[in-house]
């Protein structure tokens, strides 16, 4: 088929060829100059055990698993250091894989209520110690909380198994009321 001279099917094959190359080209680019360096330099943490890239509507998420024994706060701001340098604005979450014993779910169920308290107050030395008082019910191979200005870290260790929390501080809570401006 020709228009003016010009055969159209060779120009939209053309066209077509450019744009999957182009595309291809990003892809590829993402892969080898931004996910395999993040990711190698990632997996040289020792106390990372299982990592895991995500696009996630342009950021990168990072799924990570941590090993038993590790300095959970010390490793997971090494991981948001590197990330944020590679990264940038295109971070996305970093999202702990847990998969804890029923045991290790039933104490963070228990505390949890003393380290959201801690958070509303802002009075973590009197959290630190309602978790310290409901850990001593249980046999743990180790136990940390930390706090910093973004969030609190929790690590629970019961011999081969574990637990690893971060609870973000100062989450905006949002109430919309719907109707008019008389309530009731």
């Amino acid at each position: 088929m020709e228009f003016k001279g010009l055969r159209i099917n060779i120009i939209i094959l053309v066209i077509g060829i450019v744009l999957l190359s182009f595309f291809t080209g990003q892809h590829l680019l993402k892969i080898y100059n931004i996910d395999k360096p993040l990711k190698e330099e990632l997996l040289a943490i020792d106390e990372i055990n299982e990592l895991r890239l995500v696009d996630n509507n342009g950021k990168t998420d990072i799924y990570v698993s941590f090993k038993p024994e590790t300095n959970f706060y010390q490793v997971y701001k090494e991981i948001e250091d590197i990330s944020s340098k590679q990264l940038g604005n295109k971070r996305g979450k970093i999202i702990i894989m847990n998969e804890p014993s029923r045991e290790l779910e039933e104490l963070y169920y228990k505390m949890h209520y003393a380290i959201y308290e801690g958070l509303t107050t802002n009075e973590f030395v009197k959290m630190e110690k309602n978790v310290s008082k409901i850990v001593k019910n249980y046999q743990l191979s180790d136990y940390k909380l930390w706090v910093d200005n973004q969030a609190v870290y929790l690590q629970l260790v019961n011999k081969e198994d574990s637990l690893y929390r971060r609870i973000p501080k100062n989450q905006v809570v949002s109430i919309r009321v719907e109707g008019d401006d008389v309530n009731g």
